[in-house]
């Protein structure tokens, strides 16, 4: 079982790099999402499956997203460093 047992005033932090995530999806509706990076919507969907893969197995996570994977270039150092 991929479920983790918390115990009382445990917060679990999942730090996501990749590229980004699409928060209209309904599995985000009770998310806690931090963007942590100017522009996290995702083009792509990766990072978008891989959010929801953890907040399936981890709803009480927060999720910290970091986009750093572009469509146009897949991986644009510029826009990560702004």
């Amino acid at each position: 079982d991929l479920r983790m047992s918390r115990g009382l005033g445990d917060v679990y932090k999942r730090q996501i790099i990749d590229s980004g995530i699409n928060k209209c999806y309904n599995e985000f509706k009770d998310a806690s999402i931090i963007e942590c990076t100017m522009e996290t919507n995702d083009e792509i969907g990766h990072g978008t499956a891989v959010a929801s893969i953890i907040h399936k197995f981890v709803p009480d996570a927060n999720l910290f997203i970091f986009k750093l994977f572009y469509e146009e270039s897949f991986f644009n150092p510029f826009k990560v460093a702004i």
